[in-house]
């Protein structure tokens, strides 16, 4: 019988407009893990920004918080009060804290039925000081730890004490791949047990993608051309756009003119990239589309000749690979992290620090049709083999492991 009753996705902190990839996490553990789940299980959804329709919508067999306006101990109290409230699939709207002592704790019994799941790379509000539940988090990457320049001095120190913190605090830390285990092991002194791989299939397939008609015409009405690359990131520095656009410079003094799709939020580095893009002759040929809705991005997969990940760093292999993957998209990536992992033979993989060699392998997929064909078939037949039901069967079992430890059964 299982002991899991109450299964908590805490999403408080999470702002779906900034923190991209972590939100197409969360998206799809609220939506998939409680499905073949038993019947009894009590699932709550709390989040507590209001960009979440607009930019990654929640669905699924689930109650939702709106915890906006709470402190931290008030968000325990709502979520308490949310699971005593008898008629089940209902949402919640708390606006305001209710005043109480700063130790909130929940019904001792609890402790045993219930987990608190954090897709975030720091708990919030951090355990067990207060909160007296067993936490599951999902810790991305360490990149700060291979790319210290990204972050200012004081970034990087509270980088590395807040996850290491939150970490010690969760009852289990997951990560997307064997690649990204080993590489927190070798940064972080914490326990090999408590950390776990848990691939993830892609959040989206071919059977939510627009039709190859539909998909132009949102293109079209995005002003882009007939043919493109697609990259959809954020401007962080660790993204590589910059390398990139030397890439596309050094295809068009060959007479190679590729241009460039690029949605995702516009943080402060977009200026610099701009002024990049301006310097290198290629203003015209970079097509910067911002935050899209879930439906464009879709059509922009279907539409584009090709998807391009020149990422410096990433945990696990990144969604955007295992997104074209699964649209049967011709995929160019950084031989970097998990990724040579995920892709095997069926992508071009290169030198995310040589603009030359990325050059060459999106010069390969963009002119010869038929090879970048046979490729994208063979990345759908290997993405295949990753399923939600194989990702959410992980994670329930994690779940019921971390409550049998608790309750001191193992």
């Amino acid at each position: 019988m299982p002991r899991l009753k109450r299964l908590i996705f805490n999403f408080i902190s999470m702002d779906p407009a900034r923190v991209g990839g972590a939100a197409r996490l969360a998206q799809c553990l609220a939506e998939h893990v409680p499905e073949g789940a038993d019947p009894s299980l009590r699932t709550l959804v709390a989040t507590a920004h209001d960009t979440w329709e607009q930019h990654f919508p929640l669905k699924g067999d689930f109650e939702t918080l709106d915890a906006s306006g709470c402190s931290k101990w008030g968000a325990g109290w709502a979520i308490e009060q949310a699971f005593e409230v008898p008629s089940a699939r209902r949402t919640f709207l708390v606006q305001a804290a209710r005043p109480f002592q700063k130790a909130f704790r929940f019904p001792a019994s609890w402790r045993e039925g219930t987990i608190v799941h954090v897709p975030t790379q720091v708990i919030h509000p951090r355990p067990p000081k207060h909160w007296n539940l067993p936490y599951v988090m999902n810790l991305a990457d360490i990149q700060h730890e291979h790319f210290p320049e990204f972050f200012s001095p004081q970034e990087l120190a509270k980088r590395r004490r807040r996850f290491l913190e939150s970490a010690h605090a969760a009852a289990a830390v997951c990560v997307a791949d064997e690649w990204t285990r080993r590489d927190i092991l070798a940064h972080l002194p914490i326990s090999p047990d408590k950390v776990h791989a848990i691939p993830l299939a892609p959040t989206w397939d071919l059977g939510q993608a627009p039709s190859p008609v539909m998909a132009s015409e949102c293109a079209r009405g995005l002003g882009l051309p007939e043919r493109f690359a697609f990259y959809p990131a954020q401007t962080w520095a660790h993204k590589n756009h910059a390398r990139l656009f030397e890439a596309l410079a050094h295809l068009k003094s060959k007479g190679v003119i590729l241009p460039l799709a690029c949605c995702g939020h516009q943080n402060e580095h977009h200026a610099e990239l701009l002024k990049r893009a301006a310097e290198l002759g290629l203003g015209d040929q970079i097509h910067w589309l911002g935050l899209r809705t879930e439906a464009e991005v879709r059509a922009l997969y279907v539409a584009s000749t090709l998807v391009v990940v020149p990422t410096l760093f990433e945990g696990g292999p990144g969604i955007p690979v295992l997104e074209a993957m699964a649209f049967q998209k011709p995929l160019a990536a950084a031989s970097i992290c998990g990724i040579p992992e995920a892709v095997g033979d069926t992508g071009l993989l290169f030198d995310p620090l040589d603009p030359a060699d990325m050059a060459t392998a999106l010069q390969k997929l963009w002119q010869d049709g038929a090879f970048a064909a046979e490729l994208a078939a063979r990345a759908y037949l290997r993405i295949s083999q990753r399923t939600w039901a194989k990702t959410s069967e992980a994670y329930r079992a994690l779940y019921e492991d971390v409550l049998d430890r608790v309750s001191g059964h193992r």
